[in-house]
């Protein structure tokens, strides 16, 4: 931090602002902040004959940035009250306070209130207009670009990313450079990610990736760049590729002592836990995302996860206590004005309604989330939700009704979509050929969902492929097929602990061949007795003489 006070003025503050930075470079963030404390006072009882606010604002904001860090928010506003009250006395017009309010939004949008950020992004980005320093506007631009995206005005925030990076270049070997280059590569991947253009958005992050190794190694930055790539990768079935991404994310963010960072983490490795059907891990994961955003005070990211938490009830069957979250994110996403956290919201509350057998108002809070994100242009979303509703009409019989939102997809199918979602279609039109009796279409379709799943991570959808082509084998008597599909659906069902699936296998496989579903209960047995023999074999001390 340069001087702005004379020299000979400054030893009563100078040595504590060494010490705070010396201690943030070795990772010592109690003492920095300690240090940063006793600057801040020593500044405000000094008396200086120029400079003293230009001091007192930067320092301010020096502790302002690593309280974010750190998660104290409150320390945050209070700091960025401080510095904008010094506005008029500041003899730097841009400086800090513009700094200082990007931050202060920064809390703002934890915390759900969009406006008030927007309004402090909108002030700094005016202050910074006539500044000579692109780079000092380019992170305001960035941040305000990210946030309407966020709430779905992307054409501002798309022209806003778009000036950000013609103010970024290509030079990004300076430190600020380099961290609004991650910055705009991470947006661009999310831009591109909420288009539902996959491989776009695995482009534009792992160019932020290595940026950020190259240019800002174990930082927040490379952290973001990981977590945000692992969830790309979680998306398009490469689980085992996403968990490790987020655990290196959730290394470097403890390093760096950003709470936000494990909050979003963890959430992020529950979901993908819940796509796996690994529940009880899903909800360690989810609970310590709770615990650390109660901590935190993080509003935006306590309402997602009420919709996480409510999932895992509806996989455990307590299709009452998942409405009760999923009706408090409802709440909360209201309360934000925030349409993407609502339209998640109402998804979750509608396929809660459905597993409680409440089709209509399943159709409802669907047909909900659908003009959501219909209205903020994700079509990635819009195909998940036209499936969902597919779904729901072929629970109730309604096959045209289904079939309608199947023409409504093709087109949308054409752009790129995750394979999951592609396997998702062919498996529901394989149902709706067999209930209409269409044996060859079912088939086809089912196999071609097969195919697609059995190249990725073992999950639901596998399970549900496999029960549903020994249906249509059951119908077509040919029970040899049917046996060998619900062999596996049934293995698969016991590896993830899909344990209504598995009741269904088993249910299923007694109607076609009861000896079967015995030889099936034999062989379980014995596959469990080996392995706990293998298991006690490989726990005993070995003989010191072999």
């Amino acid at each position: 931090m340069r001087l702005h006070v004379p020299p000979e003025e400054a030893e009563g503050f100078v040595p504590f602002i060494r010490q705070a930075e010396s201690n943030r470079e070795r990772r010592e963030f109690r003492g920095a902040m300690a240090a940063w404390d006793r600057a801040v006072e020593a500044l405000a009882r000094g008396s200086f004959s120029r400079g003293g606010a230009d001091q007192l604002a930067w320092t301010r904001l020096a502790r302002a940035e690593l309280a974010w860090q750190l998660g104290r928010w409150d320390q945050v506003l209070e700091d960025a009250e401080a510095i904008t009250v010094l506005d008029g006395q500041l003899q730097e017009e841009t400086g800090a306070l513009p700094r200082v309010w990007t931050l202060s939004s920064m809390v703002h949008v934890a915390n759900g209130h969009y406006r008030k950020a927007e309004a402090l992004l909108e002030q700094a980005r005016d202050r910074l207009a006539q500044s000579p320093d692109p780079l000092e506007r380019a992170p305001v631009l960035l941040e305000l670009g990210a946030l309407h995206n966020k709430i779905g005005q992307h054409a501002a925030g798309q022209a806003e990313l778009e000036e950000a990076r013609n103010l970024i270049g290509d030079q990004v070997e300076e430190p600020r450079a380099a961290r609004a280059a991650v910055k705009l590569a991470i947006e661009q991947g999310l831009a591109a990610f909420r288009q539902g253009f996959l491989e776009e958005a695995r482009s534009f992050t792992e160019n932020a990736l290595a940026l950020a190794r190259q240019h800002l190694p174990r930082t927040c930055q490379e952290a973001d760049a990981h977590r945000f790539l692992a969830i790309v990768s979680s998306v398009q079935g490469f689980y085992v590729e996403a968990l490790r991404g987020y655990l290196r994310a959730l290394e470097i963010y403890r390093e760096q002592g950003s709470l936000l960072g494990q909050t979003k983490v963890y959430g992020s490795i529950g979901q993908s836990l819940l796509e796996l059907s690994r529940v009880d891990e899903a909800l360690f994961a989810l609970n310590r995302a709770r615990t650390l955003a109660v901590k935190l005070g993080a509003d935006t990211q306590k309402a997602s996860l009420y919709g996480k938490l409510g999932t895992i009830y509806r996989e455990r069957e307590d299709f009452d206590k998942a409405v009760e979250y999923h009706l408090k994110d409802v709440e909360l996403a209201r309360r934000f004005g925030n349409d993407r956290a609502l339209g998640f919201a109402f998804r979750n509350l509608g396929l809660s309604y459905r597993a409680r057998g409440e089709g209509d108002e399943a159709r409802s809070y669907l047909f909900e989330s659908l003009e959501r994100f219909a209205g903020l242009g994700d079509h990635s979303r819009v195909v998940m939700l036209r499936l969902d509703l597919a779904e729901v009409w072929l629970d109730g019989g309604h096959f045209m009704k289904a079939e309608e939102q199947f023409q409504a997809v093709r087109s949308l199918l054409e752009q790129a979509q995750p394979q999951g979602e592609r396997a998702r279609m062919h498996l529901l039109q394989g149902v709706l050929h067999r209930e209409l009796r269409r044996t060859s279409e079912a088939e086809r379709e089912l196999t071609a969902a097969l195919q697609i799943l059995t190249s990725l991570q073992p999950s639901r959808m596998l399970v549900e492929v496999h029960f549903e082509l020994a249906r249509l084998y059951q119908t077509t008597a040919d029970s040899h097929r049917a046996v060998s599909h619900l062999k596996m659906a049934q293995g698969l069902a016991r590896q993830l602990g899909l344990n209504r699936l598995r009741k269904s296998v088993v249910g299923l496989l007694e109607q076609i061949n009861e000896l079967e579903l015995v030889r099936l209960i034999v062989q379980e047995i014995e596959r469990e007795q080996a392995l706990a023999r293998l298991t006690s074999a490989g726990a005993r001390p070995r003989n010191k003489e072999a």
